[in-house]
This record gives C-alpha cells, structure tokens and sequence, in this order.
C-alpha cells in the first residue's frame, strides 16, 4: 500500500443504517417462516376442536405475542414496566408451542416435527422482540457520531481553505 493508496474500509459496516434494513428484512422473514409453521398445527387444533373457523386459534394465540408486544412498546415509551403484556407474551407463546408440539405428535409425526413445530412460536417470540429493539432504539451507534464529527471537520476545513 503507497501513500497515495486510500485505506480499505471494511465492507459490511453494522453501524450503517442498511445493515439495520437487511436484520429487520431478514428477521421478519424468518417470524412470517415461524408464523406460517405454527398456523398450520394451530389451524389443525381448530379443525380438531370442530370450530367453525379454525383458523382463528393461530390468529388467537399467535397474534397475542405480536399484540403483546406492541402493548410492550406503548408502555415503555410512557416510562411502564407493564406486567401483564409480559404475562401474555409468555403465556401465548407456553400455549402456542405445546398446542404445535401436541398437534404433530398426535398426528403420529415423531420428535423431530414435534419439536420443530413446538419452536416456532418461541422464534416468533425472539424475532418480534429483536426486530422491535432494533426499530424502536433508534440511537446513533458511537462510531456513526465519531464519523459525524469527523465529517463536519473534514467540511469545515474545506470550507475555511
């Protein structure tokens, strides 16, 4: 490398804004793969419950981990530490996963269907928490702020020559 050379920068920067795009991308794929995997045992409880509309119990509890969530959201940005939404969270989720697992191991499927469908509501769990941290705390990473004043120098010196 001579002087004249410019010094390579890393190529993936996390700090960059669309590294924040591609995670979030990335993660709600994954939490709509999870959602997807869920419905259809979910859906198969409702069936075997004979309800009219069996697809409302993976919108039921599923959609309460999102709902709860969100409640989550509202609360913290009014300084709360809310109880319950962290109840049903869980709550949902507990229900969720045993209802998957339940659902493919009565349908004779083994452990492995079993297990992998019983981890799904906990992935859209995770995911949905990952994906709204990143969303809501929306603070400049340090080395963003050191570039800012590096470039505001960098402008000022041009702009003083």
């Amino acid at each position: 490398m001579t002087a004249s050379t410019p010094a390579r920068r890393a190529m993936i920067r996390p700090d960059r804004p669309g590294m924040a795009v591609t995670a979030v991308a990335l993660a709600t794929v994954v939490a709509v793969a999870a959602f997807f995997i869920s419905f259809e045992a979910l859906t198969q409880i409702g069936r075997t419950l004979e309800l009219p509309l069996p697809w409302l119990v993976p919108i039921a509890l599923d959609g309460a981990i999102l709902a709860a969530t969100a409640l989550l959201l509202v609360e913290a940005s009014r300084g709360h530490r809310g109880a319950l939404p962290w109840a049903i969270v869980y709550g949902s989720t507990l229900a969720s996963s045993a209802a998957n697992g339940w659902s493919h191991w009565e349908r004779g499927q083994g452990l492995a269907p079993s297990a992998t469908a019983a981890l799904a509501p906990w992935l859209l769990l995770v995911l949905t928490h990952a994906i709204a941290h990143i969303l809501v705390d929306g603070e400049p990473v340090a080395s963003d702020a050191a570039e800012t004043v590096e470039q505001r120098e960098q402008v000022t010196v041009e702009h003083v020559v």
